[in-house]
Formats: C-alpha cells, sequence, structure tokens
C-alpha cells in the first residue's frame, strides 16, 4: 500500500511539475487567455490536492481504527494472562509451577508447548486422565486437572 502511495504522489508531482512547465512555456496571444489557461490548470491542480487530503484523511482514520482493533485485542489478551496465572497461582503449588516450567519446551511445529513425561502421567492432549476415573470429588478432579504425583501426597 505504501509503494502506491508513493508511487501515486511521485505521479502527482511529475504530472504538476509538468503542467507548470508547459504553463510556463505556452505562449499566449492575449492576457485573458494566459489568466484562463491558468485557472483551468490551477482547478485541476486544486482538484488533485483535495483529492490527496481526502486519500490522506481516510488512511489516518483507518490506522487509528485498526490501532484501536490491536490495543482491544492486547487488553484482552493480558486479561486472560492474569486470570490464568491467577488460576495457576491459586491451584498449583509453586514447586510444581517450577517442575511443569522446567519441562516445557516449545514446538515450533505445532505451535503448542510439549511437556515431558506428559504421557506416562496417563494425561491425554486435553488434560482428562486417560483412563475412567473412579473416584468423584475434590481428589478426583484435582488428579485429573494437576496429575497423580501431587495427588498422592494428599
Amino acid at each position: 500500500m505504501c509503494n502506491e502511495i508513493t508511487n501515486n504522489r511521485t505521479h502527482c508531482y511529475s504530472t504538476l511539475s509538468l503542467q507548470a512547465f508547459e504553463v510556463m512555456q505556452s505562449t499566449f496571444s492575449t492576457l485573458q487567455e494566459e489568466a484562463t489557461e491558468r485557472s483551468r490548470k490551477l482547478k485541476k491542480a486544486y482538484e488533485l490536492y483535495q483529492k490527496q487530503r481526502t486519500e490522506i484523511r481516510d488512511m489516518q482514520i483507518e490506522f487509528t481504527r485498526e490501532r484501536e482493533t490491536i490495543l482491544d485485542q492486547m487488553r484482552q489478551l493480558n486479561q486472560d494472562l492474569k486470570l490464568k496465572q491467577f488460576l495457576v497461582s491459586r491451584f498449583i503449588p509453586p514447586h510444581f509451577q517450577n517442575m511443569l516450567e522446567k519441562m516445557a519446551t516449545w514446538d515450533d511445529e505445532s505451535d503448542e508447548w510439549k511437556i515431558k513425561y506428559l504421557d506416562k502421567t496417563g494425561f491425554n492432549k486435553h488434560g482428562a486422565t486417560a483412563g475412567p476415573v473412579k473416584k468423584r470429588g475434590f481428589k478426583a478432579t484435582l488428579k485429573s486437572q494437576v496429575g497423580s504425583a501431587y495427588c498422592s501426597r494428599l
């Protein structure tokens, strides 16, 4: 888009320069004829100026709109992050948080975090246990969310 603008500006400047050069080179038989021709050229240049000015204003509005959208997305992501950090800090003990952080690695190919040894805990990709949970209640729920290592100590 910037190349279009640059090319458009260059074209406008070259057109105006060419028009100004033509007006300077042309000879007129009367002053009235010269004034009419220059007035016509001036009106053309002013229309071109107004068109460029409108285009700039439209681009500024579009930029402002995009910036506000990005800022709203950033605010929402910040809010989501704070909620998730709060939940992790309240429900997962700090030593398990550190252990998970050490075992986690980012996989660029799948665009997700991989946790070493997660398959040995009985968790599937969606966070539920692989087998049926026989107990129902707080310990069973905690076990399905945190892992068997922590719940065995409860």
